[in-house]
């Protein structure tokens, strides 16, 4: 499931901002302008280039709360405001956020390289020209917007009944899939989502300006913010560990006997025990992929790696071990194990430094 947070930009319920605040918009005569008729909602200033700046700084928090996937942007029109609010707002959250842009049935050329969607909430999709324009808008979308592209279509249809309201996205050929409109308890509603991905999958928008939602991410600040994948760095650092450890762990089921992959490689050995660690090794690609995955992870991989380090050290300083050598030098076991040393404090680092950035986000 993917979660997008609806945010107010456009026009807001009037305690969004104090009286006289001016943020709201105004016209010639100093009157703010209203917004949404039906939610008696009034009209932001998005030409004010501070509130555009509030704006996105409470894009970027949200994404860092870890509670979204990206953000949504309702009444979008492809105008110069628009084009240096979603230009802050991409700066801030990063490439890889999805934003959706409620833009009807309208292309946004000037807009398309910073958007991953359209929200095509057409209420004019009742005849044949509707449909035509319609269908231009999204295949213009899915091939002008920016990857991974998630449009998503909401048409309007009359039945014998009533008149309805269903969402529907197209996938491939063979026409749309339309779902039930539906109203969950915290203001959210589900739409079908599609684009590059060839299947659909839930799309959830999450509205900030009604229905207690500012309150309640207020409440859990940063509640999955350590749960969410660590940055490219760490994680690709995690991925390097899970591939070696699956090297070291095939390398002593074989019995191939190569440093690094097999640290007291030259020692006398039984076959039985060799698979046993192979096994063993198992743990190891789990934690680290588990920590790839999740930053709640990477400590729990972090120590069981400091614990080996300190384990061969303690090996290599052994008795035991040095009567098996009959007097050869520990030197290539010390190497192994400072390299594994190494990789440990590199992984210390890369965590230290996505943590910090984390906070900073938030």
């Amino acid at each position: 499931m993917i979660l997008l947070l609806e945010l107010r930009y456009r026009d807001a319920h009037r305690s969004f901002l104090p009286d006289g605040h001016a943020w709201w918009r105004r016209d010639a005569d100093g009157k703010i302008l209203p917004g949404w008729e039906e939610g008696g909602y009034l009209q932001l200033a998005v030409s004010n280039p501070e509130f555009r700046d509030h704006v996105a700084k409470r894009a970027e928090a949200a994404v860092a709360s870890g509670v979204v996937d990206g953000i949504m942007l309702d009444w979008w029109r492809d105008d110069e405001d628009r084009l240096s609010l979603v230009k802050d707002i991409r700066s801030r959250i990063g490439d890889d956020t999805l934003i959706l842009a409620n833009a009807n049935d309208l292309t946004t050329p000037r807009t398309a390289p910073f958007i991953n969607g359209y929200f095509m909430e057409c209420y004019r999709s009742q005849t044949a020209a509707d449909w035509n324009r319609i269908a231009t808008t999204l295949v213009w979308a899915e091939g002008n917007l920016r990857p991974p592209r998630i449009n998503c279509l909401e048409t309007n249809r009359a039945t014998e009944i009533s008149f309805s309201r269903s969402e529907a996205c197209p996938g491939r050929v063979g026409g749309t899939a339309p779902l039930p409109r539906r109203r969950c308890r915290k203001g959210c509603s589900p739409i079908a989502r599609c684009g590059d991905s060839r299947r659909s999958v839930a799309v959830w928008i999450l509205s900030w300006s009604c229905m207690g939602d500012r309150e309640h991410l207020r409440e859990r600040p940063g509640a999955m913010s350590r749960d969410t994948p660590p940055s490219g760095p760490l994680r690709v650092a995690l991925l390097a560990g899970v591939a070696y450890f699956c090297c070291m762990s095939v390398a002593h089921f074989w019995g191939l006997k190569y440093p690094l992959l097999f640290v007291y490689y030259d020692v006398p050995f039984h076959a039985y025990q060799d698979k046993i660690i192979a096994f063993a090794v198992v743990a190891y690609i789990c934690l680290f992929a588990n920590a790839a995955m999740h930053r709640t992870g990477v400590l729990a991989a972090v120590m069981a790696l400091g614990v080996t380090v300190l384990g061969l050290s303690a090996v290599n300083l052994s008795d035991a071990l040095a009567e098996v050598l009959d007097g050869r030098s520990t030197r290539a076991y010390w190497i192994q194990t400072a390299l594994l040393a190494g990789y440990l404090v590199v992984l210390l680092g890369l965590y230290g430094v996505d943590m910090k950035a984390a906070q900073t986000r938030q």
